[in-house]
């Protein structure tokens, strides 16, 4: 039966207060708030902070269209990538939404999207291509010298995408697609016969702690974008570059023992992927993983620890996922279809409204601040 958006937003409970501190300012009843990038009709960008109602709270102007965000861990900065092969980062003051600085990658290097702060806030990094060689690269930035280029290390794999800590903060994920690109080429595949999509724990030094690739029969699956659980489980999701009737699985978890696992799903289902996952979130209890599709128009849920699937929802152009305070609630957008609150156990959608999101396209990603 479909739920009402009051409803599904009043299942949110005390998770949603009236104070707009920043997460682990201290402060009891501090609200769950979520970032994301917009576009308009002529390529505009900008990056909304909102409440889990919609309601747009802070916005603001970026050079392009931004894909991925990243918030400092006192929460005062947000930082919004441009979207592949993109050479700026856009460095932003959360309560104002003036924009500090705006990071230029270096020479031969573009950014892949995405980045993160490392736990003392004092560096961030962010996902690069060599375009000279293709060898993919971290990015190391200096937050007190104005985001100053320190210098990069390898990701021990190609074409890095998506990046997150790890509990502890002693180890990143980079999910490695494995796709050589060119910014001359665009996004054409430059290396279908030489793939080799990885997922690396780099530690904190830049040394590779270990590795993780698919199984042979899945080498054409880039591996791109990642989610991890509070007890290191780690989300992922693909993107098949082979033949479009092979629809092989897509999503899967590298547990805290090592093991890299594909999770299961049904075949009518797995279709509806169309070969294409765009993001990868946990939910708030990190027990159910959800992933969209934007080309299928569909996010799928699955019980982890029970290697269940759940089910699915299906909207338009599907991408940006986000844990919402309750378990098994993820905020979800879709291109033009804006925003929704989505059950997981059952697929339902609740509308959200509040804000001029309606007059701006979602790009792919969310963040849960």
């Amino acid at each position: 039966m479909p739920i009402d958006r009051r409803s599904l937003i009043l299942s949110l409970g005390a998770a949603v207060g009236a104070s707009l501190l920043p997460r682990g300012a201290g402060s009891v009843g501090a609200p769950t708030l979520f970032a994301g990038c917009l576009f308009d009709a002529d390529g505009g960008g900008r990056l909304a902070l909102f409440d889990p109602d919609g309601r747009q709270l802070v916005a603001s102007d970026l050079p392009a269209r931004g894909h991925d965000v990243a918030v400092s861990p006192d929460g005062r900065l947000v930082v919004a990538f441009a979207r592949r092969p993109g050479t700026w980062a856009a460095v932003i003051e959360r309560a104002s939404g003036r924009v500090l600085t705006t990071i230029l990658a270096a020479p031969e290097r573009h950014f892949y999207g995405h980045g993160v702060f490392s736990p003392d806030g004092r560096l961030l990094m962010a996902t690069e291509n060599d375009t000279r060689g293709g060898d993919g690269l971290v990015g190391l930035y200096d937050v007190a010298d104005g985001f100053r280029r320190l210098g990069e290390v390898p990701s021990c794999g190609v074409g890095p995408h998506d990046m997150t800590l790890m509990p502890g903060g002693e180890l990143v994920a980079v999910a490695n697609g494995g796709i050589r690109t060119h910014p001359e080429t665009g996004r054409d595949m430059l290396n279908l016969d030489a793939m080799r999509p990885n997922l690396a724990l780099l530690r904190r030094d830049g040394r590779l702690a270990d590795a993780f690739e698919l199984p042979e029969a899945f080498r054409l699956s880039s591996l791109r974008h990642i989610a991890v659980a509070p007890d290191g489980t780690v989300g992922f999701g693909c993107q098949y570059a082979g033949d479009a009737e092979a629809a092989p699985e897509l999503v899967g978890v590298v547990t805290r023992a090592g093991r890299l696992e594909l999770l299961p799903v049904p075949e009518d289902a797995n279709m509806l992927f169309e070969n294409y996952i765009g993001s990868v979130a946990f939910d708030a209890s990190g027990t159910i993983l959800a992933a969209a599709s934007p080309k299928g128009g569909a996010v799928g849920y699955w019980d982890v620890p029970g290697r269940r699937f759940l089910g699915m929802s299906r909207l338009t152009d599907a991408c940006g996922l986000a844990a919402a305070p309750a378990s098994g609630l993820f905020m979800l957008s879709g291109g033009a279809s804006g925003l929704r609150l989505a059950r997981a156990e059952t697929g339902d959608l609740a509308r959200l409204g509040g804000s001029d999101a309606g007059r701006w396209m979602w790009d792919n990603h969310l963040l849960t601040l």
